[in-house]
C-alpha cells in the first residue's frame, strides 16, 4: 500500500487525534486535553476494532499481512 496508509493503518484518526491536542494546546485547556483525547482515543478504538474486522472478512489473508506488517497509530513503530 502506497502513501499513509503504507505506514499506519489509521492515518485519518491519527490525525483527528493530533487536532483534538492541537485545541486543547491553543485553548490553553488540560482538561480538554485528557478528555478530549481520552474520549477521542476511546471512541476510535471502538470503531477500529468493528472495521478491522469487516476488512479482515473482506480481504482475508492479505489484510492479515497488512495488519501485521503496519502498525496502527504511530508511523515508524516497531511491531513486536
Amino acid at each position: 500500500t502506497d502513501g499513509l496508509h503504507g505506514r499506519m493503518r489509521h492515518p485519518t484518526y491519527t490525525a483527528m487525534m493530533l487536532v483534538v491536542l492541537a485545541y486543547a494546546i491553543t485553548t490553553h485547556s488540560w482538561i480538554v486535553g485528557v478528555l478530549g483525547t481520552l474520549s477521542a482515543w476511546f471512541g476510535f478504538q471502538y470503531r477500529i476494532h468493528y472495521e478491522e474486522l469487516a476488512l479482515a472478512e473482506q480481504f482475508g489473508e492479505e489484510y492479515e499481512r497488512y495488519r501485521s506488517d503496519t502498525p496502527m497509530w504511530i508511523p515508524f513503530t516497531p511491531l513486536s
